[in-house]
């Protein structure tokens, strides 16, 4: 395919996004006309109508909405071969994308990029849900940080624990009492808010809530981690999340039995350790930066233990720590 079709591809995307040629050509920065014009020659080359008018936006045929996930991973791996080029040529890495949750982006990567000098890559950020990490890597980001490890054509690297901590307002007898780890049992009476299972710390809070035997009066549900730390700084409900306290919420360490694997897993009371999440930094296998990456995952490794490590009890600025 020609480079003049690979704009086109280009623009066909942005149309998408923009749901109108106005704006679209707006963020190409180019004009109007022009870019109908290109529209109307992307759509000759392939012999396909892609955009049905609707007032005065852009609505997708059937073929223009079968359309637009190959053209985003192909124009994914047009952005990657471009990169890879530009890093045999000079010798150096000049920028990666990670992929990434919201939650993970603001207690982890944005706080870790903040750290990078001049001499570093530059490392962007593109939030994504962990059901959707395949689909980025395929679309333009060059690693994803993830919960789970991938196998089979990525790798993964283990980055480290991101504990999960049930925070309580400043006013709650745990909190005053000092109390900074907790068996899960102790939350058995307290009335909860849970990140929704479009989290994967949910799970392992249903798990943990199972194996103790224990059952929550009062339950409530939360797509964002900072809501949950609102509600429990407020004295609401003690709150469940994976996010860095914030608004003089109290963090409490959640203590669970360790899972042994014999014949299954197996749950030993008698050794209790934090509840956490397993994060793994994941690329393609054979990516132009490989080597560039496994230093990544190192670096982001040792940033994440002082994370796991740190004492975040009263710290009205919990990114802010060395």
């Amino acid at each position: 395919m020609a480079d003049m079709s690979f704009r086109r591809v280009k623009y066909f995307l942005a149309a998408v996004d923009a749901e109108t040629m106005t704006a679209a050509a707006q963020s190409l920065r180019m004009a109007q006309p022009a870019l109908s014009r290109q529209i109307e020659l992307f759509e000759q080359d392939l012999g396909l109508t892609l955009f049905r008018p609707k007032g005065n936006r852009l609505v997708l045929t059937t073929a223009g909405e079968r359309l637009v996930p190959m053209a985003c991973r192909l124009m994914g791996e047009v952005d990657r071969f471009e990169r890879g080029a530009a890093t045999l040529s000079t010798g150096r890495v000049s920028t990666l994308t990670v992929g990434t949750t919201e939650a993970t982006l603001r207690n982890l990567l944005a706080p870790f990029i903040a750290t990078l000098g001049e001499s570093d890559p530059v490392v962007n950020a593109r939030t994504v849900i962990q059901a959707n990490i395949p689909v980025a890597l395929r679309e333009g980001c060059d690693a994803a940080i993830s919960t789970a490890p991938m196998q089979g054509e990525l790798v993964s690297e283990l980055l480290g624990s991101a504990p999960i901590y049930a925070c309580v307002s400043a006013r709650h007898p745990m909190a005053l009492a000092g109390v900074v780890e907790a068996p899960i049992e102790d939350f058995a009476d307290h009335a909860v808010v849970l990140p929704t299972h479009r989290n994967a710390s949910r799970y392992l809070l249903d798990f943990a809530v199972s194996a103790a035997g224990i059952r929550f009066p009062s339950v409530m549900e939360s797509d964002d981690g900072q809501a949950i730390m609102a509600l429990a700084a407020s004295g609401t409900a003690t709150g469940f999340t994976s996010e860095l306290p914030r608004f003089g919420a109290h963090p409490i360490r959640v203590l669970v039995p360790e899972m042994r694997s014999s014949h299954g897993l197996i749950a030993d009371d008698a050794a209790r350790v934090p509840l956490a999440l397993q994060l793994h930094l994941v690329w393609p296998r054979g990516h132009y930066a490989h080597e560039q990456l496994l230093a990544l995952a190192g670096r982001l490794s040792q940033f994440l233990s002082h994370w796991a490590a740190a004492d975040w009890g009263g710290m009205d600025e919990p990114w802010n720590y060395a």
